[in-house]
């Protein structure tokens, strides 16, 4: 009989078995039952564990009152929270042995008295000299916590049945987070910065007697309706659980041995601990960190603090929902952990900023992961040590919480106290940095199928393959200068007619390779093109600045890299759709040959086109900046060699060709290996990874039109640079994780959305680039960037196409995203310059200056310039 609402569920299994020959046989069914008193349970242990977690913080949050009251350093104020760490790291062993062996009843019950207890005896603290009791009545209230936090999962498995084991644990550690937003609650709004001490005494001793009458409420809950298990077992899992410890007496410290043996277990620990160890330094902290950019924030402080917990107590709830809905914990898990790591990033920037309200929203998106993730934590606790006694591995995974949260909070509040507060969250980022990297190795329950394609038609390796694209990279560092030694020798027009001529014979000399023993004349024809690339790449930014004003500029760059973005569009939708995977090789070469000769005829039509129209530039310059650059160059005629030794000494332009080249040399990598990448997840898919290849470029192209607006109008380059690094870091990351998860469809929009900013990257760079180096050649200074993306893109190429032949794709994805991570601190912490802007203002004000004065310029010394 089964009711469907599970209020009262009463199931008997048949169980199946397997035996040796001669062995018995006769096994008794299972009986299982759902109680409706599960939920009382349930209840009584939220209240108990919210007692208990309202303590944690109670005075970190108010430190700066607590250090005037008792005359303490901060440290020791930080010590009442840090001593639940520690009181954990220390005793949880034990309290898990208790509970083993005694149930959980017991161990609730003697928790309850305790955390009851040491609420009393602070009641007794409220003197300034009386410091020494409230760390005693706080020690033991942490000794309870031990008795707290490993139980959720424990409580689940004795009550709940299967489809609600993910909620129940959920709403457990609900019971915890609902606590400690109390704390952040109460202590601000009750006890006040008062300037007489006796009016902050009345204040803590109100707060105490609140907390000690709630904490004596919950224990005679404890004792006198809370019960060890139900006499049957709500679910086959706790059956045989059950069976199996009956059949197996073992020594307590078995399961132990054999947890420190399992290595999904040990990574869990550790990235778990990194995640809620910076919630404790976050909370901790979080005073000292708000006062440090707004005076007299004490409320907001504990309203940010609240507003962290209630937020995650939502999430705690709705990730127990979507686990018991679909079982997805690694996936779930990767997901949540970035985007904790992106709500970290958020709360630190609009900290820093001074931004208040942005400070809240950044606090409730960082709180719902964040202390979400506190549940999904335990049941991926489950799910890698079942059959273990679900305390026992809980228990041990909140020691490295523990530990971790002690060398957080210690070591990041005196950065804080020497530096401010920004090496703090720079701590903190990189914390869930770890965290995220060591969740997304970990290794999943699904094994994942290594399906790389190998190129079949010319019988090569992939690598080989490969080779083709990174000619590009390679052939550009070898010959840029000779390239931009032509630009500036002969000019543009020349220029583009050698590379326009270079491109159209490359493709004419591939259209002699279709035959599969011919693949040494597709890298012939491939190579002279990748040299016609040398004289094309640095071009946009000259060509703009030659021909167009200066409210143009960004645009005019923009559009010209855009025709680029085209070109890479064009070859990800071409090749899959004319070249087919066909069984038959000759099919494959008719498809090929078509390929060619497509490609080779749009060739010539260009280079006619150039040698017909193109122009080298105007007769006079379109702006102020383009007259005093060539005025300048006439006056100072000097080596090729001299321009790129200032390059050399300028520490912006060297930041910019790093960060650049490593956005751009990601770009490559995932243009280059994508069609490996995808069919690793996806079976067949070589067309699904040509359109994604052109979904990266076609949304790069709009960003970087977009982006060239809005630099023109706003003129902000080094804050639009930040933005848009950041959030192709995200992009990658989404991308990864998708990909990974086989989730299709999402594939196509995080593709999407990366391309938008990584391939839209493109112009802003260019726009930098040039900003950085004024008022030296354009094509000089672009050259120059343009090695440092293609050296990134060798070594990422090479390196991760062998970690993923060895590895699989995952860690590419990791490798991806950590030079992305690394491009985005140099952007951040690059000088905003912007020395071409600087000019033209220059200009302008000495114009306006000789206006004002009626002053006569020499005809020689005016700037003449005009747009036609």
């Amino acid at each position: 009989m089964e009711d469907k609402s599970q209020s009262e569920v009463v199931t008997i299994k048949e169980p199946i078995k397997i035996t040796k020959s001669g062995e018995s046989t006769d096994v008794e069914p299972l009986k299982l039952k759902v109680y409706q008193k599960r939920w009382l349970m349930l209840i009584i242990y939220i209240i108990y564990a919210g007692t208990n977690a309202s303590q944690w913080i109670e005075y970190s949050i108010i430190t700066n009152i607590i250090t005037r009251y008792y005359g303490v350093s901060s440290m020791m104020v930080h010590w009442t929270s840090m001593s639940f760490l520690a009181f954990y790291a220390m005793f949880i062993i034990p309290a898990s042995y208790m509970t083993d062996k005694y149930g959980l009843r017991w161990t609730i019950i003697i928790g309850a008295g305790l955390n009851c207890l040491g609420s009393w005896i602070k009641t007794l603290s409220i003197q300034p000299d009386r410091f020494y009791l409230t760390f005693i009545g706080h020690s033991i209230v942490a000794l309870a916590q031990t008795m707290v936090l490993p139980l959720p999962g424990r409580l689940a498995a004795q009550w709940f049945p299967p489809n609600q084991l993910s909620t129940a644990t959920s709403l457990g550690i609900f019971g915890t987070q609902l606590g400690v937003a109390l704390g952040f609650l109460l202590g601000p709004i009750i006890v006040k910065n008062h300037k007489n001490l006796d009016d902050i005494g009345k204040d803590l001793t109100r707060l105490c007697w609140i907390v000690a009458i709630v904490c004596t409420i919950a224990f005679g809950l404890v004792l006198t309706l809370f019960q060890n298990e139900p006499k049957l077992p709500p679910s086959e899992t706790r059956a045989l659980q059950k069976m199996n410890r009956t059949k197996k007496r073992e020594e307590f410290m078995g399961p132990i041995k054999r947890l420190c043996r399992n290595k999904n277990y040990i990574m869990l620990c550790n990235s778990y601990g990194l995640n809620v160890g910076v919630l404790n330094v976050v909370s901790t902290l979080l005073n000292q960190i708000f006062l440090a950019h707004f005076e007299n924030g004490e409320e907001d402080a504990g309203r940010i603090g609240l507003a962290l917990i209630l937020t995650g107590m939502a999430g705690s709830i709705s990730f127990g929902i979507i686990l018991d809905k679909t079982h997805k914990f690694k996936q779930t898990a990767v997901t949540v952990y970035f985007l904790t790591l992106c709500g970290q990033i958020l709360f630190a920037v609009f900290t820093c900023m001074g931004i208040k309200w942005m400070v809240y929203v950044s606090a409730i998106f960082l709180g719902y992961f964040m202390s979400g993730y506190l549940a999904m934590g335990y049941d991926l606790c489950t799910e890698y040590t079942y059959p273990e006694s679900e305390n026992i591995s809980a228990g041990l995974l909140n020691i490295t919480t523990s530990i971790y949260g002690i060398i957080l909070i210690i070591s990041l509040e005196s950065l804080m106290n020497t530096y401010g507060d920004i090496p703090v969250h720079i701590g903190l980022c990189l914390a869930l940095l770890l965290g995220f990297i060591l969740t997304a190795i970990t290794k999943n329950e699904q094994r994942r199928q290594d399906a790389r394609k190998k190129a079949q038609y010319y019988g090569v390796s992939s690598m080989m393959v490969d080779w083709t694209s990174m000619l590009f990279l390679a052939i550009y560092a070898v010959f840029i200068f000779p390239a931009s030694y032509v630009t500036n020798k002969c000019g543009l027009r020349w220029t583009i007619i050698i590379g326009a001529g270079l491109n159209c014979l490359g493709s004419w000399i591939k259209i002699l390779s279709v035959q599969p023993d011919r693949f040494y004349v597709v890298f012939i024809g491939h190579s002279i093109v990748a040299l016609a690339q040398t004289l094309v790449l640095p071009l946009p930014g000259r060509l703009a600045a030659q021909w167009f004003p200066s409210t143009q500029l960004s645009t005019a760059t923009s559009l010209g890299i855009f025709g680029n973005q085209v070109g890479i569009a064009l070859g990800f939708l071409l090749g899959p759709v004319i070249v087919k995977n066909h069984n038959n090789l000759d099919d494959i070469g008719k498809d090929l040959s078509r390929l060619c000769w497509i490609v080779a005829i749009v060739g010539t039509i260009v280079l006619v086109l150039v040698l017909t129209l193109f122009q080298n530039e105007p007769d006079l310059p379109p702006s102020e900046t383009r007259a005093l650059q060539k005025m300048n160059r006439t006056e100072k005629k000097e080596e090729f060699v001299e321009p790129i030794k200032r390059l050399c000494r300028n520490k912006n332009y060297i930041m910019l060709c790093n960060s650049y080249g490593l956005n751009i040399g990601v770009l490559n990598a995932v243009s280059t290996l994508l069609n490996q990448i995808f069919l690793a997840h996806f079976e067949n898919g070589e067309e699904d990874a040509g359109r994604i290849g052109l979904a990266l470029t076609l949304t790069g192209m709009a960003g970087s039109i977009s982006f060239g607006f809005i630099l023109d109008k706003t003129h902000k380059f080094k804050q639009t640079a930040v933005m848009v690094y950041f959030l192709t870091l995200c992009g990658q990351i989404l991308f990864a994780v998708f990909t990974c998860m086989g989730i299709k469809w999402m594939v196509y929009v995080s593709a999407t959305f990366l391309g938008y900013f990584m391939s839209g990257y493109l112009a802003l760079g260019y726009d930098l680039c040039t900003e950085y180096t004024y008022p030296e050649s354009e094509n000089i200074p672009a050259g120059l960037l343009y090695i440092t993306s293609n050296i990134y893109g060798i070594i990422l190429i090479i390196s991760l196409e062998s970690l993923m032949n060895t590895y699989g794709d995952i860690p590419v994805h990791i490798g991806l995203c950590l030079a992305l991570l690394l491009g985005f601190i140099l952007t951040a912490i690059t000088k905003d310059e912007q020395r071409r802007q600087d000019a033209r203002k220059k200009v302008q004000y000495e114009e306006i200056a000789r206006i004002e004065k009626n002053d006569d310029v020499p005809e020689s010394n005016q700037l003449t310039y005009s747009i036609t």
